[in-house]
């Protein structure tokens, strides 16, 4: 742990400091508890709070000295082992700036040697002799820890939250300190363990290992303690009355029940252990589920719907389309296969930019620039005037409901026999105006306007400038179709009257 001076507060944690003894009333209760004063304030007599330059005193070495191996010393051993028991084991990164001067690989590293592989597991091995090797081992941790010093910062990691809940992350339902979901991916897997329970088991060596008697009676041995003495009680003592025997013995055989651990069936250990597999298979997913979470980045949610909306509709589809092949790819694979992607695409719709400029005769860049430019704002007025056209198109009045329209009644075709200029029409002719309902003055109009734009284009007009001619000229009188009528129909009164 960490130590400072509560005088200068200097670090003192690797240095050797002096900590306050004194003790007060009939408990010995510390009279400055966790009081660490470094050389030079404690020489000059420093007097903080209730600590006077009287109270008794004990000399807090660093303990900078190798026990295991022969780099780290029993200071960082110890601060480890604490770091274990504060944060929980595996925690790497908490342990590693708990101890200070030791990354999380290496204080992982040196965990699973010292104390998981060891030779003598549980315990580390401690024959080691490291007495020669004090010098050396000050000179390395002393270039260790200015090299340490000399190294860049980089950028601060992000504020830890203050607790490991599902509100703290900007993913609903994670859990940051355990680096775990509310909701885990196969989260039904731990229903197949969770009420198992093995008996003996003398297989897999389990047959090697030692009795509760055998373990008793060698730390006997070892402590040195002599054998106890079993003392034969009096026959008269020793047999008891036929009602307590049957009583008694009754509840000696429910204790040799309770506390006696029956042996496995070699079925049901069988079945256990294709249990076990299945379970060992769903975890398996469930890591590899969230090995693809974690290598890529995807809990950075506001980063990655930030660069997102950066990109182009195009190229959001095909990112899309490319996420099936990211658990068979390693981060930098799938990023480069992308990249590609993306790059592709680019260059296609750059060859279709340029084939458009060749057939429209585009030839520099500044006029590309320039067609570019006039073409976007032709679709903006075209996109303006469509939305206007389907607004009136759209627009139905309040006075007159859609029930009440009702279709116009087709027209049947206008009878031409008492027209007078019926016949200048040829028989084809004749059939059109009596089809399209127009009497032969007007189309006889409006085909000699056809016929002379016509002849002034050259023979090259369309449906479109047929249309433009005619509205661009007018007539100097168009008669209406009911004064064409009228006048025919007096003629022929006129006639009958004669």
């Amino acid at each position: 742990m960490k130590a400072s001076c509560d005088s200068c507060s200097a670090d003192i944690t690797h240095n050797v400091h002096v900590r306050c003894a004194e003790t007060q009333g009939s408990l010995q209760r510390l009279t400055c508890p966790d009081f660490d004063l470094c050389v030079p304030c404690f020489l000059t007599g420093k007097s903080v709070g209730p600590h006077r330059p009287t109270h008794a005193y004990r000399i807090i070495s660093s303990h900078a000295f190798p026990i295991f191996t022969a780099d780290w010393g029993a200071d960082e051993e110890l601060l480890l082992i604490e770091g274990a028991e504060m944060y929980g084991l595996g925690n790497w990164a908490d342990m590693s700036e708990h101890v200070g001067g030791r990354t999380k690989e290496e204080c992982e590293q040196h965990y699973e040697e010292i104390y998981l592989r060891g030779d003598e597991f549980p315990l580390p091995h401690i024959d080691t002799d490291f007495s020669d090797d004090q010098e050396a081992f000050s000179q390395r941790k002393k270039a260790r820890l200015e090299e340490l010093q000399r190294r860049p910062l980089g950028a601060s990691p992000p504020p830890k939250p203050l607790a490991s809940a599902p509100t703290c992350h900007e993913i609903s339902g994670f859990m940051p300190g355990r680096l775990e979901f509310e909701t885990e991916y196969e989260n039904e897997a731990e229903t197949l363990v969770k009420d198992m329970e093995f008996g003996k088991v003398y297989a897999f060596g389990g047959e090697l290992q030692p009795s509760a008697e055998m373990v008793e009676e060698e730390r006997r041995v070892q402590a040195g303690e002599p054998e106890p003495v079993v003392e034969e009680k009096e026959e008269e003592e020793k047999v008891p009355s036929p009602k307590k025997e049957k009583k008694d013995g009754g509840e000696e055989e429910e204790e040799e029940e309770v506390g006696v651990t029956p042996d496995e069936p070699e079925a049901d250990l069988e079945l256990k252990l294709s249990v076990l597999e299945m379970f060992n298979e769903r975890y398996d997913k469930r890591m590899a589920a969230k090995e693809v979470i974690f290598d890529r980045g995807l809990m950075n949610y506001k980063t990655i719907s930030a660069n997102e909306r950066k990109r182009t509709k195009e190229e959001r589809d095909l990112i899309t389309r490319t996420k099936v092949f990211a658990r068979v790819q390693t981060a930098e694979d799938a990023e480069v296969f992308v990249d590609g992607l993306l790059y592709e695409l680019a260059l296609r719709k750059r060859i279709a930019e340029l084939q458009e400029y060749r057939r429209m005769g585009v030839t520099t860049i500044a006029e590309g620039e320039k067609y570019d430019h006039q073409k976007s704002s032709r679709s903006t007025k075209t996109s303006y005037r469509d939305s206007i056209l389907s607004t009136h198109t759209s627009y139905i009045p309040r006075h007159r409901p859609t029930s009440s329209l009702k279709p116009r009644p087709t027209t049947s075709a206008l009878t031409l026999s008492t027209s007078s200029s019926l016949h200048l029409l040829t028989p084809l002719e004749q059939t059109l105006c009596s089809t399209l309902r127009i009497l032969p003055k007007p189309y006889l109009y409006l085909k000699e306007t056809l016929l002379r734009e016509w002849s002034r284009s050259g023979g090259r007009m369309g449906a479109e400038e047929a249309r433009r001619a005619h509205l661009a000229v007018p007539p100097p009188r168009r008669p209406r179709e009911r004064d064409s009528v009228s006048e025919d129909r007096r003629r022929e009164v006129g006639s009958n009257m004669l």
